[in-house]
């Protein structure tokens, strides 16, 4: 009865059950990257590569754009009617940008996660000896998710990702080191799949608080507070959109959802003359 009352084991058992977070169906085929290459092939030189954003500045009458050309290191400028900010905002803080008080106040007060993966190369033998086809394995410990490949299903070797989660101020990230965190990953596996922490090779061990151009995973707390609500609104002729400016914070879909809501706001703008709507 103790066990069946504890929270963590319902947590597990119903995660699939939230309402945005239905079970997996489908993936692109060679991973969640493809979609983003998928528009960057369609819009072709539309697209400027190694372009690290410097500025933005305002006008009456437009926007200005100013980016380092990462190959050249020379300044570019792109100037334009409007412009739709999608950087996270651990990026957008660091900028040269005329924003007003309150969406610099929005954008300074926000704190991201970090987060992180490991990933180990292995043979299947969640498939063949458990008869585990994708999903999650939780645990009650240091690492405490196990995620099981959804692709390639009965091929000879497969990844696994044994620890997905926050790093910032838990026991995973107060290992001393890396070496450290893949024993902790391997361990999960062990107590999971007795004998096959053994298996596991070629590791991959990730955190988002490093990665330049991103500096976190998502908003702390997997969500918003009001505070963030300011950037549903035009800041003049800058727009916002990106996971952060949905309720589907950390996922493709709440970006791909708020990218929806800057071109309806765009268009209803055009349409009234580029003045905003009442």
């Amino acid at each position: 009865m103790h066990a069946l009352l504890d929270a963590d084991l319902w947590q597990g058992m119903l995660a699939e059950e939230v309402i945005d977070w239905q079970p997996t169906m489908f993936q692109p085929v060679g991973g969640m990257d493809r979609i983003p290459a998928a528009f960057e092939k369609k819009l072709g030189s539309v697209v400027r590569s190694g372009a690290v954003v410097r500025s933005i500045r305002q006008s009456a009458t437009g926007v200005t754009v100013v980016y380092r050309d990462a190959a050249s290191g020379a300044d570019q400028t792109v100037n334009a009617d409007y412009c739709i900010c999608a950087m996270p905002l651990t990026i957008v803080r660091t900028l040269d940008a005329d924003f007003s008080p309150a969406v610099r106040q929005a954008i300074e007060a926000t704190s991201y996660d970090s987060a992180y993966k490991v990933a180990w190369e292995a043979p299947r033998f969640w498939e063949t000896e458990y008869g585990i086809y994708g999903g999650l394995s939780y645990l009650q410990q240091t690492v405490n998710v196990v995620w099981y490949p959804s692709a390639r299903l009965f091929s000879e070797r497969g990844v696994v990702v044994s620890g997905y989660s926050i790093e910032n101020g838990t026991a995973f990230g107060k290992l001393p080191n890396v070496q450290a965190k893949l024993d902790a990953s391997r361990q999960a596996i062990e107590i999971l799949h007795p004998g096959h922490g053994k298996d596991l090779s070629k590791p991959v061990y990730i955190s988002w608080g490093q990665i330049p151009y991103n500096l976190g995973a998502w908003v702390s707390g997997f969500g918003h507070g009001s505070g963030l609500d300011v950037l549903l609104a035009p800041d003049r002729r800058v727009y916002f959109a990106g996971d952060h400016t949905s309720h589907l914070v950390g996922w493709q879909e709440g970006a791909a959802l708020s990218s929806y809501r800057v071109i309806n706001q765009l268009g209803a703008r055009v349409e009234n003359g580029g003045n905003l709507a009442s």
